[in-house]
């Protein structure tokens, strides 16, 4: 907008000054002139600068950035990530900042020097990180393969198999980020939020809860449900001919057996469909 009032500025004095004379031949250079300052602020968009100092929580401090965290990963072992960040200090790093978060911290994705991948999908393919979305942009990159890589390979986290459960093993995970793969049992609909169960008993079983305010990610689960017959209860059972297998991550809570919550929709992801014969 600046760039708009500036040139309005500039025409209405060129029109003072000389009339229509030479306004074609001055619109024209004002129009080259927006492109130019508009590729320079996109070129500024991406920051080039030095890393300085890691804190213990994962903290990175620029040259002339003080408080910016790595967007749309959790670092769930701390002491690695720490460690690993901490061999780039003094590297040139590029990088692009989002919206401060509550914290007053940057999420920045950054890149190390002429690096192709970012330091993020790095950490994700070395089991360092998990892809999770911390940021509300309205696009944000994809790295699920990269972390693919390290579960199946198992490396760092994902090494000894523990934190990539079944339903059945979700109880031993209580307190801890897990990814949890299972067949859907039943769906059931309450006042504020709706429930997958991946058993036959829901108080005991693993189950994941999506809030009403996550409905489209719902709505898109229900197309592979059908309802059940009785019309009393608001339930839907899976269609056995065509299993839903979902995969979760987050946080396992007790909450009428393990639970996990979903408060974004892509911590939820379709993993198969078998097809009915």
């Amino acid at each position: 907008m600046w760039l708009l009032s500036e040139v309005a500025g500039a025409v209405m004095a060129e029109i003072i000054a000389n009339g229509k004379k030479n306004m074609r031949r001055f619109l024209f250079s004002a129009a080259i002139g927006i492109m130019v300052a508009a590729t320079c602020r996109l070129a500024h968009a991406e920051t080039i600068d030095t890393l300085v100092s890691v804190s213990p929580n994962g903290t990175l401090k620029f040259v002339t950035l003080e408080s910016a965290v790595l967007a749309n990963v959790i670092l769930p072992e701390p002491e690695t990530a720490t460690s690993f960040l901490s061999s780039l200090t003094g590297h040139r790093m590029r990088y692009k900042t989002l919206s401060v978060d509550r914290y007053g911290r940057t999420p920045i994705i950054v890149v190390d020097g002429d690096d192709t991948l970012t330091v993020q999908q790095q950490m994700l393919r070395q089991g360092i990180a998990i892809a999770y979305t911390t940021t509300s942009a309205a696009k944000t990159p994809d790295w699920t393969n990269d972390e693919a890589m390290a579960r199946d390979a198992h490396r760092g986290y994902w090494v000894k198999g523990e934190h990539q459960l079944t339903p059945e093993q979700a109880a031993s995970a209580i307190g801890t980020f897990a990814l949890v793969r299972g067949t859907v049992t039943n769906l059931y609909h309450a006042r504020n939020a709706d429930y997958l169960n991946f058993g036959e008993n829901w108080q005991d079983d693993f189950s994941i809860k999506i809030p009403h305010t996550l409905q489209l990610v719902l709505d898109r689960i229900e197309k592979q449900l059908l309802p059940s017959a009785d019309a009393k209860t608001p339930r839907f059972t899976s269609n056995p001919e065509v299993p839903v297998t979902l995969q979760v991550r987050g946080t396992v809570i007790a909450e009428n057996g393990p639970m996990i919550v979903v408060t974004k929709p892509d911590q939820l992801e379709m993993v198969a469909n078998a097809k009915p014969k």
